[in-house]
């Protein structure tokens, strides 16, 4: 068979070969499943940041980013949320 990828393309009998080094390799390596042990998990707490703001605001006032600080712990908003915080009007309840 001829087409523009027969040169790189395996034949039968060496992607057989192929896939029986890809099992063993498998074999070797393990299920290999990321676990989160208890003390990472604190820890990650503990030492991730939330948002905050750096003082009290006035209701309907705008927050601006001088406005936000990152402070620990990480229980909150992480950083992903400041673009959406950013220009939103503050309203307390």
């Amino acid at each position: 068979m001829h087409g523009p990828n027969h040169k790189v393309s395996l034949n039968p009998k060496n992607f057989s070969n192929y896939i029986q080094k890809l099992n063993t390799a498998k074999k070797i390596y393990g299920k290999f499943k990321d676990k989160l042990l208890p003390v990472k998990k604190n820890m990650k707490t503990t030492s991730s940041k939330s948002i905050a703001l750096k003082r009290d605001l006035k209701n309907g006032s705008k927050i601006t980013i001088k406005d936000i600080i990152m402070k620990r712990p990480g229980k909150g908003l992480n950083d992903f949320f400041i673009s959406e915080i950013k220009g939103k009007r503050v309203k307390k309840i």
